[in-house]
């Protein structure tokens, strides 16, 4: 079974759920008329209902046999097959109950319609009702949503989407009936369907709200960022999904406040009442196959982005030009422009010039402001790193910089080189801020094909993918470092912005772990040391041991150098297996106010402390070189103390870089 095959299987087997839902709820709204023609419309609608519970039934079979055909081959018989898909899997439990529930409704459908003309016809509706609802709400449990986490919210957003969508959207076609029986010259049936159409219109408004509320969350949970909204198969479905629905939000508008009190005054405005409802479900049967294809499309915040636009908006890029007093005036004649324009329309209810108007300085300010505030953008500009943030990755990535690009950057970064003279564009300096401005992919971007207008040339060839993701993971540490000049021996309360490097240790008990073990529990103070140099303060740190770990704060110390470091003597961590890399990377992290470190290698400092509190954040940092500082352990316990007391301002740092 193809592709094509399977989504218009599910596509039917979907849509038959949602008409079943909203035939069935029209018809129990409409139930209290006791008239001819409403009774034998009741017929139809059974009847109607009946041929969608089948069909939503046989589609569901023609649903599990794709499912089958598309699982791996692993030599089993096709029966053994069929018993695990059906009783070891989600979708086998999920599909078992829909098509339980989809059969018991067929089967009060065919005894409902044998008593059609007595009450306990509609009792049978009702409780086919129920069973349809439950038949349509299970869809959700083995899709996208189930496997979110936590799952619950998804699937709470995903029941509600689809029960309101059949509810509304599903009881379009048995409308399309009723109404188009009064215009079939039926006149006796006119007051019972008005009054049928006017209590469907008052219930379609809150489930129009509860679509909508529900899509968004789904799309927050499914999409996460706006990017991905752009850049992938399933935003873009996402959005088609969207464009149509707003199409239909616009007809169901219409026919609320503008061709129902028509039909109210005059019973003549049936035919084009029911032409309208028509076309409005055929395009709602158009959602409701995008939103199948969505269900089998990767979700955006799990899928790879594809850019497809050259340019990205950002106010942190360009928070400091000169366009930005621009921007934010461009943004505030937008903002009059439409609601000069809204007030108008209200007040008129017609468009005019002034409105018009009003709609143009509208789009001019948007596009004006939105203009001030884009950069450049590439394909790769939201690629997700694939290479973890950590010092193993930082340290390598210094070592391919050394190798291929310190003739134009300089050993250091500051765009010095020896060939930086020469050449007609001066490359970057790196340390500055700006390099964080630019996301990962942007560089990952430059990286692979060059930085335009062609000075850098693209290192594709020369590079792998992960070797250009540590160069990325260095250059971010680099840009870092520049940042972390201002870093004291004092905290900053509430202020954390400094994400530690993540490393993976070994220590002389035999303990092992990463740094990123500790967040959620207590602050680490990061000690890297040189044995000999650094022996008083170590003796000092290891006499107070204790009293930090009471404080808040555990310590794992990293030697500088990789000879003797007494490290048998010490009560707590010393990391004996990955130090080399790590000292390199932190190492970056060593520049201050008075040192501006523009040497053609940075050099490791012999003795330098970090605090990282809880969440994963450098907080405070201490050279001995500079101040005697924590030395005064008081001051360093009042420091911990101040940091096991904060509460979380923002979420801990990303694995990967952005």
């Amino acid at each position: 079974m193809n592709e094509t095959t399977s989504l218009i299987a599910r596509w039917m087997h979907q849509g038959g759920c949602l008409l079943l839902v909203g035939s069935l709820g029209f018809l129990v709204l409409a139930a209290p008329h006791a008239r001819t023609p409403l009774r034998q419309w009741r017929r139809r609608v059974l009847g109607f209902s009946l041929a969608l519970g089948t069909l939503a039934l046989v589609c569901g079979i023609a649903v599990f046999a794709a499912q089958l055909v598309s699982l791996p081959q692993i030599g089993l018989p096709g029966d053994e097959m069929i018993r695990r898909l059906l009783l070891d899997s989600r979708f086998g439990t999920v599909w078992l109950i829909r098509e339980s529930l989809l059969l018991a409704s067929c089967a009060l459908l065919v005894i409902a319609l044998a008593f059609w003309s007595r009450p306990a016809s509609l009792l049978l509706a009702a409780v086919t009702l129920g069973l349809a609802c439950g038949a349509l709400a299970a869809v959700s449990y083995s899709g996208h949503s189930a496997t979110a986490e936590p799952a619950w919210p998804a699937l709470v957003a995903h029941c509600v989407h689809l029960l309101a969508a059949g509810l509304w959207l599903g009881a379009l076609p048995v409308i399309t009936d009723a109404v188009a029986m009064v215009a079939r010259g039926k006149p006796d049936a006119y007051p019972a369907v008005l009054e049928s159409f006017e209590k469907f219109s008052a219930l379609a408004l809150p489930l129009m709200a509860a679509i909508v509320a529900s899509g968004i969350w789904i799309a927050v949970i499914h999409v996460g960022t706006f990017p991905a909204l752009f850049g992938t198969a399933y935003g873009f479905l996402l959005i088609a999904k969207i464009l149509l629905l707003v199409v239909v939000l616009a007809m169901a508008a219409r026919l609320r406040w503008k061709l129902l009190p028509r039909f109210a005054h005059d019973a003549g405005f049936a035919k084009q009442l029911s032409r309208w409802v028509l076309c409005e479900w055929l395009i709602a049967l158009a959602v409701v196959l995008l939103a199948v294809q969505l269900a089998r499309t990767v979700p955006a915040a799990h899928d790879e982005i594809d850019w497809p636009f050259a340019f990205r908006l950002s106010i942190d890029a360009t928070w400091d030009t000169k366009w930005i007093p621009a921007a934010l005036a461009c943004l505030a004649v937008a903002t009059a422009g439409l609601g000069f324009s809204t007030l108008r329309l209200l007040r008129v209810r017609r468009f005019s010039a002034t409105v018009c108007l009003g709609l143009l300085l509208f789009a001019a300010g948007t596009v004006a402001g939105l203009a001030a505030i884009s950069v450049d953008a590439y394909p790769d500009t939201y690629r997700k790193p694939t290479v973890p943030y950590q010092t193993i990755s930082v340290a390598s990535g210094e070592a391919l910089f050394q190798r291929h690009c310190t003739s134009c950057h300089g050993g250091s970064g500051h765009g010095n080189g020896p060939a930086a003279s020469a050449l007609s564009i001066q490359p970057a300096n790196l340390t500055d801020p700006h390099t964080s401005l630019h996301t990962a992919g942007d560089i990952f971007w430059w990286l692979t094909h060059g930085k335009p207008p062609g000075i850098m040339p693209g290192f594709a060839n020369v590079l792998t993918e992960d070797d250009r993701w540590d160069l990325i993971n260095f250059l971010r540490t680099l840009s870092a470092g520049y940042q972390a000049r201002i870093l004291g021996e004092r905290i900053v309360a509430q202020q954390p912005w400094l994400g530690a490097i993540d490393f993976n240790y070994a220590g002389q008990q035999g303990e092992f772990g990463t740094l990123k073990d500790f967040r959620g529990q207590r602050a680490v103070l990061l000690v890297f040391f040189t044995p000999g140099a650094s022996s008083a303060r170590m003796q000092q740190l290891a006499r107070e041991t204790g009293a930090l770990l009471a404080a808040g704060a555990q310590i794992v110390a990293v030697p500088v150098d990789p000879g003797s470091t007494g490290a048998e003597s010490l009560p707590f961590c010393v990391v004996m297996e990955g130090a080399p890399e790590t000292v390199r990377a932190y190492s970056l992290l060593r520049r201050t106010l008075t040192d501006a470190d523009t040497g053609d290698r940075h050099p490791v400092p012999p003795h330098m402390e970090l605090l990282v509190d809880r969440f994963g954040y450098v907080r405070a940092r201490w050279l001995p070189m500079d101040n005697d500082g924590w030395r005064d352990l008081n001051l360093l316990k009042t420091q911990i103390e101040l940091l096991a007391h904060e509460k979380q301002v923002r979420p801990p740092p990303e694995d990967h870089v952005h």
